[in-house]
């Protein structure tokens, strides 16, 4: 086993950890294991890639790319509003942002003899979640001994190791449609292994219902839809969907619990203020915007937020609204970037949905419904730029066929 490959399995073993394993650095930076194994893992890659000659083509590797570039650009004619050290800080979740991609680049090429491990590695994972989940919310139901460290207190709500309900709420969706796209393309002649995960399936949707997140619901219902249509098995929409109702109905009368409320109004006031807020720091700069990843400080000279709490605070860095996170951030000219490439993947992705081949066929459903479900839920979370969310999202990618070259280089 190379040293890429032990990196690369690294990295699905501290996922788990989530924010537990999380380091502040000062200045509102922090780091997780995670991140650090992943930098490890992205350095490590492209050393590799050099040397060994290797060019992977993807459909939309270009669009990774042109991202990338406005995103720094964007910082760069923004560099007069903000100090020294805000700038440092903002460009690191640029070279986040790259590390993170690259995991697709990793996925795709140790896919070939690495397939089943990949696929018990993201199994691993989502049981890990769950089960952190589950005992958490038995013995942990609130945060509120670390609202000193910027955590909110999500009371009597499943948040796992994710330390947020709505970003766990999110994965399990994720994991949902990978088990569910597993289940239903899968070797039905694998008895033992089906039933294990249909126990995890349901254990997922126990979980899911658990965070009592809105806005994970409404992507479990539309990404799974999407899945379902692609799979042809368009009756299982109606039981899904009677599913929900079921359960909303089961736990409608602990509503009168804020939290716990299906219908709660105090979050829904803060998230429409939030969307607000974005709202008029775009108007002030619709083209580039204000810089990526600046948004924690442009909300203090805007006065929405004051310098200590913002700077503590973990939801101060975005907004409730991934495209709005991007439009202020990056501004048009982002925004459009970063639709292209979700555009170019679900084109992708559905191609592969289409094809005879079950593999093809499997990671093209597999991704095509896991970014609809991404996409609702970033209309409510900043889901697309969440670091867990992100490496899922590019380790299925990278689960797509692609083509390889190589090329021959004299380098004496």
């Amino acid at each position: 086993m190379g040293v890429l490959t032990v990196l690369y399995y690294l990295t699905i073993v501290l996922f788990p950890m989530g924010e537990i394993a999380r380091f502040s650095l000062g200045n509102s930076v922090s780091i997780t294991l995670n991140d650090f194994a992943i930098a490890t893992l992205s350095v490590y890659w492209w050393i590799f890639a050099l040397f060994h000659q290797k060019k992977l083509t993807f459909p939309f590797w270009k669009q990774i790319l042109v991202f990338v570039c406005i995103a720094f650009f964007s910082l760069l004619v923004n560099m007069s509003n903000f100090k020294k050290e805000e700038l440092f800080v903002a460009s690191l979740y640029i070279f986040r942002f790259v590390a993170y991609t690259s995991i697709l680049f990793v996925t795709a090429h140790l896919v070939k003899t690495q397939r089943k491990f990949i696929y018990f590695g993201l199994l691993f994972i989502g049981s890990s979640i769950i089960l952190i989940g589950l005992v958490q919310y038995a013995y942990y139901q609130n945060l509120r001994n670390l609202f000193y460290l910027g955590w909110d207190d999500h009371l009597y709500r499943l948040f796992s190791s994710f330390l947020d309900p709505n970003f766990t709420g999110a994965f399990l969706v994720l994991f949902f449609i990978f088990l569910t796209t597993e289940l239903l393309l899968g070797d039905k002649k694998q008895i033992v292994t089906n039933r294990f995960k249909k126990i995890l399936l349901l254990l997922t949707l126990i979980a899911l219902f658990l965070t009592h997140s809105r806005g994970a619901l409404i992507a479990l219902f539309i990404g799974s839809s999407v899945m379902f249509v692609l799979l042809q098995k368009t009756k299982l929409i109606a039981l899904l969907l009677g599913t929900i109702v079921f359960v909303l109905l089961l736990l409608s009368p602990f509503f009168y619990i804020e939290n716990v409320n299906f219908f709660r109004s105090v979050s829904t006031k803060a998230r429409v203020l939030s969307f607000q807020e974005a709202v008029t720091i775009i108007k002030d700069h619709p083209i580039l915007g204000v810089g990526f990843n600046t948004y924690r400080y442009t909300q203090i000279q805007y006065g929405f937020r004051k310098g200590v709490g913002a700077l503590a605070s973990h939801s101060d860095a975005g907004t409730d609204n991934s495209f709005l996170f991007l439009f202020a951030t990056t501004g048009i000219v982002g925004l459009i970037a970063y639709l292209w490439l979700l555009r170019k993947i679900i084109i992708y992705s559905l191609q592969q949905s289409k094809q005879k081949e079950k593999k093809s066929k499997f990671t093209g459903i597999l991704v095509t419904s896991s970014l609809v479900a991404m996409c609702v839920n970033s209309l409510f979370i900043n889901a697309l730029f969440f670091s867990f969310l992100m490496e899922w999202l590019w380790i299925i990618v990278g689960l797509l066929p692609r083509e390889e070259k190589k090329e021959t280089k004299d380098y004496r």
